[in-house]
């Protein structure tokens, strides 16, 4: 569910009553965010109210749209919202029915759909110590006790306003100020300022008699307040908050430059250091410095007010320059080239360069052509300009980006290799900031073949649904692709190819004030690597601009170069060594196989986005069945709510739908049912689905053994064999919906080569059986290794078995599964070792055949969560071009679930 949802996708008679509000046209416009900003255009009452504007349009306090809004919500999930809260948040952080109650809806009939309908804009009587719990959640930014309650990203986006509705007219502004730019989704906040005391991260929630609830990360700080309303008078709706706040805020102190960072810490990076103690300086008087690395393999530069190399701020003194460096650093050489003190060609027009690229031998420059003062509301006109023959001389294009209020205003390319080597598709990125907008950069694309066509260039305009960009044509529907709320004035943006992620520098404000970010797309999502207030003891002077050149990162991609320049002593070519800190994530040396050719990495959601369900069972192999649902099994829990009565060792279930939408439902069958913890009772290791019938492999059995069900589930058959030998832990390799698209006739059963399921092995080892025979196990083969041609031996005899796959000591419980669009087998095996539900690591590997050969996509010993017992992609939830996938997982001993993005090679 995306709050860019329409109401009425969940509300079939959403806004009416009163009939008057179908006749205005608006409704089937009207989204959740809408609601949830207060610029629906619903009247202030909490009962059936007119619309009085279109959406987007305006912003008015209002009970009424934010009462729709709970309705939606209760009808996507066909739940009292009292009981989902009280399940989901409340009673983890500790709030008991005592200190918090929600009357059912006052204006409204008691039920919806059957539910117990409630409402957002009052009602809920929430004692202080209800209050503090709910704003100490929001401060850890949905944590509690190391364990996500709430998105991480959701409680970013609750504290401001988003872009395209900041600004919208206040209905009654007399009142409530200029509140679109002071609200967020149901929180107020001073984003603006108004509050002048307060830190502008500061957001809370207001109710009935001033009672209020106050996160200000900056300060680690939580203010809960109950009681009688503010007694006085005041000039503005917020005047009434500066004697509370602002006393409470001044008193507690400044804050840290780390809490003040936009987005959370870097799961990658843990920090920078920079080497200021051999810090190069060149060309004294020039500043600037962005950079592209040419097809000759040298960088190529730019500079403004000053001569450039070997010049002065006087001495070959241009308005704009270009100029070549050679070598590594510190020991470089730099030549003017275009311009500047002693320049091999003449400069021939005036402006400044903030962003260059080289692109098929050709070098590209953004040029800002000074025709007006810069100010933070107008511009210069932005020009294109190119170099064919390595900056000897350069054409203008004839069209340019219009530096006026509320246009976009390009500044830094995204820059990848050696001439664009390594680039992640055939378009050129370009990011910058709209005239008027000081906390917000965004972002355009072009197909390289066509930078000099303006009729091309695209604007970045938001995600989808599945997290997938939009671009749009025209400029004015562009939405923000990083926020700032501190200042935004972004530097360089590089792609860096041996972590795989995007690095962005941002100036903040002035000198020292610095933020380095990273992503694994261009357009996020954003996080922090490092972020600054007095960057290098930096503090007097204009903003810094910052250049990583790509060239100058080391092979294992933990050092790098910085070109930085301002003003006085820093008016210069400026160069640091900076060294990357990093946490230990993706392939490592130990692991068995080396890096795949065809994957080049997974990036994993945030761990907050992880769903879990079920909690307190694990295990969880699953099929895609003919019905269109996965059917699981659970291992020693209750299963999914309503929870069976009786913890089983063996407990079916059936899940529907796709992340993030996801329906379990226990399947109830005392033929398939097991009791016994741990050994002592039969657990399920592997599930099937293959021509309407379940197959399901169980450890546990003096072994293992199978067992299979004609009725989807409801009573099953174990086959009176087992696997003796080996195969304690088997798993079966899953196709698509019912089996199809497997590669041939065969079913493949995988497992680490022991008897028991709870003694690691050296190898993997690999059975198949022909589809209709799998009841039968002299029908099983086994795999016996390659022979000449490089083609499978298969034996009859386990006993003439041979390994699959080699991992010394680690080969333990997996699940696999076939990728289509990729066309690779992907093996998912958990590293045995203390309780890995709950901490631990794994590997991924793939291959293009279910024999191998093997590499690896990903290996940890130590994830930022614990994997479980065994985990799996489900491949009913890999995307149509196989790079979106979900990993199924029992960490936190519960049904996991975590979005992965595949980063492929083409």
């Amino acid at each position: 569910k995306n709050l860019s949802d329409l109401a009425t996708a969940y509300h079939p008679t959403f806004g009416v009553p009163p009939d008057s509000n179908r006749k205005t046209g608006w409704l089937g416009r009207i989204t959740l965010l809408h609601l949830a900003t207060q610029t629906a255009g619903f009247e202030k009452p909490g009962g059936y109210t007119k619309l009085t504007f279109a959406p987007g349009t305006q912003w008015r306090y209002s009970d009424g749209g934010p009462n729709w809004l709970a309705e939606c919500i209760t009808l996507a999930y066909r739940r009292d919202l009292q009981e989902l809260l009280f399940e989901r948040v409340f009673a983890p952080i500790g709030i008991r029915p005592s200190d918090l109650t929600w009357r059912p809806n006052a204006y409204r009939p008691k039920l919806i759909g059957g539910v117990m309908r409630r409402e957002f804009g009052s009602g809920i009587h929430a004692n202080v110590n209800a209050m503090a719990r709910i704003g100490y959640l929001y401060l850890r930014r949905g944590r509690w006790q190391g364990k996500a309650l709430l998105p991480e990203s959701f409680v970013d986006s609750v504290q401001r306003m988003p872009e395209p509705l900041r600004g919208a007219p206040t209905v009654d502004e007399k009142t409530y100020g200029k509140a679109s730019n002071h609200y967020g989704l149901l929180w107020w906040t001073n984003a603006d300022g108004s509050l002048p005391d307060v830190p502008r991260d500061a957001y809370w929630s207001w109710g009935l008699y001033d009672s209020l609830t106050v996160v200000v990360p900056s300060l680690d700080l939580v203010v809960a307040r109950a009681g009688r309303s503010f007694q006085g008078s005041w000039d503005s709706h917020y005047g009434k908050l500066t004697p509370f706040l602002g006393a409470i805020c001044q008193s507690v102190g400044k804050p840290t430059p780390q809490s003040r960072a936009p987005y959370p810490q870097s799961p990658l990076i843990q920090g920078i250091e920079w080497d200021f103690k051999n810090l190069v300086r060149l060309a004294p008087g020039s500043d600037l410095w962005p950079i592209a690395w040419g097809d000759d393999g040298h960088l190529y530069t730019s500079w403004g007010d000053g001569g450039g190399f070997g010049g002065t701020n006087s001495q070959g003194r241009v308005s704009l320059g270009f100029g070549r460096i050679e070598g590594m650093p510190p020991g470089i050489k730099a030549t003017n080239i275009w311009g500047g003190w002693k320049p091999r060609h003449d400069a021939t027009f005036r402006g400044k360069c903030p962003g260059m690229l080289c692109v098929d031998g050709t070098l590209y420059a953004w040029i800002n052509t000074q025709n007006r003062p810069w100010s933070t509301q107008r511009g210069p006109d932005i020009r294109l300009s190119w170099s064919s023959d390595r900056g000897a001389s350069w054409e203008v294009a004839p069209w340019s980006f219009s530096g006026a209020t509320g246009t976009f205003s390009p500044s830094t390319f995204l820059n990848f290799g050696q001439n664009y080597a390594g680039a992640r598709d055939d378009y050129v990125y370009s990011y910058g900031r709209v005239w008027g907008d000081t906390t917000h950069a965004y972002l355009s694309r072009v197909p390289k073949t066509s930078l000099r066509d303006r009729s091309t260039y695209q604007f970045f305009a938001g995600l989808g649904a599945q997290g997938e960009p939009a671009w749009r044509s025209e400029a004015g529907r562009r939405q923000a692709v990083f926020t700032d709320p501190n200042g935004c004035n972004p530097g360089s943006v590089v792609y860096h190819a041996g972590l795989r992620r995007y690095l962005m520098t941002n100036s903040h404000g002035g000198v020292g004030e610095l933020g380095v970010f990273d992503a694994p797309e261009p357009w996020g999502p954003w996080t922090t690597a490092a972020y600054y207030e007095r960057w290098g003891g930096f503090d007097r002077g204009g903003a810094l601009f910052y250049s990583l050149p790509t060239k100058w990162i080391s092979a294992d991609g933990t050092t790098f170069w910085c070109v930085f320049s301002s003003q006085g002593t820093l008016d210069c070519f400026n160069l640091v060594k900076g060294t990357l800190a990093l946490a230990a994530a993706g392939p490592t040396s130990k692991a068995p196989y080396p890096p795949s050719d065809a994957i080049k990495g997974i990036e994993w959601a945030p761990k907050d986005t992880i769903i879990r369900l079920a909690k307190g069972g694990d295990n969880w192999p699953a099929t895609w069945a003919d019905d269109d649902a996965l059917y699981a099994a659970y291992g020693d829990g209750h299963g999914f709510a309503p929870k069976v009565e009786r913890k089983l060792s063996l407990g079916l279930a059936r899940v529907a739908g796709s992340p993030p939408d996801i329906r379990g439902t226990n399947l109830r069958s005392p033929t398939a049912e097991q009791t016994g913890d741990g050994a002592s009772g039969k657990k399920a290791s592997g599930m099937l689905m293959m021509d309407g019938v379940l197959y399901m492999l169980a450890r546990n059995a003096r072994n293992a053994q199978l067992a299979v069900s004609d009725d989807r589930g409801k009573t099953w058959e174990w086959l009176p064999w087992r696997f003796t030998t080996s195969f304690g832990h088997p798993t079966f390799l899953n196709f698509g919906r019912d089996y199809a698209g497997a590669r041939d006739g065969y079913v493949y059963v995988y497992s680490h080569d022991s008897d028991s399921a709870y003694k690691p092995a050296d190898h993997m080892v690999l059975a198949r059986v022909p589809k209709g025979a799998l009841r039968q196990l002299r029908q099983y083969e086994y795999f016996a290794g390659l022979g000449a041609d490089g083609q499978p031996r298969w034996a009859s005899d386990v006993r003439q078995r041979k390994p699959v796959f080699a991992h010394k000591g680690r080969c333990y419980r997996s699940g696999i599964s076939y990728n289509a669009a990729l066309k690779r087998y992907l093996w998912v095996q958990v590293i045995p070792g203390g309780d890995t539900r709950f901490k631990g690591g794994f590997g991924i590997y793939d291959a293009p055949e279910p024999w191998g050969p093997w590499t690896t996509v990903f290996f940890t010993e130590g994830w930022d969560v614990g994997p479980g017992e065994t985990a799996s992609f489900p491949p009913k939830w890999m995307s149509a071009d196989g790079r979106t996938l979900h990993l199924l997982f029992s960490g936190d001993d519960a049904f996991s679930v975590r979005k992965a993005t595949l980063a492929v090679r083409e």
